[in-house]
């Protein structure tokens, strides 16, 4: 806080020798013409996966943006002290600034305050660095589970129960097929160059395709869930059913199928948790 009692923002930073700024990797919203940053807020999240839906007065469509990565700026005050500050009451108290039982300040020194600031950096930055360590199990995931949908989609006749699990997902998520991306994934998983390519597939079938066309309108779906499923997926799990199938209900249903779940996707099945699976990762780290 300032002398005056309000909060410290960007103007505080007067003399460069009382701060230092690191860099974070993080994710924003831009307009997919220009570049422009967005505000979430300026998008109207019910026109995901829904291309021809009109979006809310003063609101934009969602596909009119895409996700980012953009390097964020935080900075922290090497003393206070001297640049004119004092710590916020919330800080201070976890700081041990002040006295949990008297509500009093406590002048800590140099020693102390150093190692207070030091902690709090490190569980910010133990944080960074479990996202970005998620991340790419994630997106090692990715590689692995595709494989597999391929091998699952190259079968003359769709799985045990794919039909029921067609049905379900079609008759919940109407917009499900539109998703995007969501037919250019499917051609990937089919081994085709363009969603053309995955309707000649079709057109190309004999008189007695259906077991095959089962297995493309399996690929259909799955291409469409894939889609929705990148490698931070793990952040956005949501558990429950709903109208909107999701990638828990996608994993679930490939489990079933014999695909071996690697653990940042058992983030997303609710089966372990975000920080179970970043200490499993640093254990096996040191193990190697």
């Amino acid at each position: 806080m300032t002398a005056e009692g309000a909060e410290v923002d960007e103007r505080a930073l007067t003399n460069p020798a009382h701060w230092a700024v690191l860099l974070y990797e993080d994710t924003a919203l831009c307009d997919v013409v220009t570049g422009e940053f967005v505000d979430e807020e300026a998008v109207d999240w019910d026109t995901e996966d829904r291309p021809d839906a009109e979006p809310a007065e003063g609101l934009r469509h969602a596909k009119t943006v895409a996700e980012t990565t953009v390097f964020a700026p935080e900075y922290y005050c090497l003393d206070y002290r001297a640049a004119g500050l004092a710590p916020g009451t919330w800080f201070a108290r976890r700081a041990g600034l002040v006295d949990p039982s008297t509500g009093e300040a406590v002048d800590l020194d140099d020693e102390a305050r150093q190692q207070a600031d030091a902690e709090r950096a490190e569980a910010d930055n133990r944080e960074r660095r479990k996202v970005l360590a998620l991340n790419k199990l994630g997106d090692a995931a990715l590689g692995v589970r595709r494989d597999f949908v391929k091998k699952l989609l190259a079968r003359k006749t769709a799985p045990k129960g794919a039909a029921m699990f067609i049905a379900d997902c079609l008759a919940r998520d109407s917009y499900l097929l539109t998703s995007n991306k969501a037919l250019d994934t499917t051609a990937e998983l089919l081994g085709v160059d363009s969603g053309q390519a995955v309707g000649k597939l079709v057109a190309d079938l004999p008189a007695n395709g259906d077991g095959r066309a089962q297995v493309i309108m399996l690929a259909l779906v799955l291409g469409a869930l894939e889609s929705r499923t990148p490698k931070d997926a793990w952040r956005n799990s949501v558990s429950g059913w709903g109208h909107h199938v999701g990638s828990g209900e996608y994993l679930r249903w490939l489990a079933e199928n014999d695909y071996p779940l690697a653990p940042v996707e058992e983030i997303v099945t609710k089966a372990r948790d975000a920080e179970q699976v970043y200490e499993q990762h640093l254990a096996d780290a040191v193990k190697e």
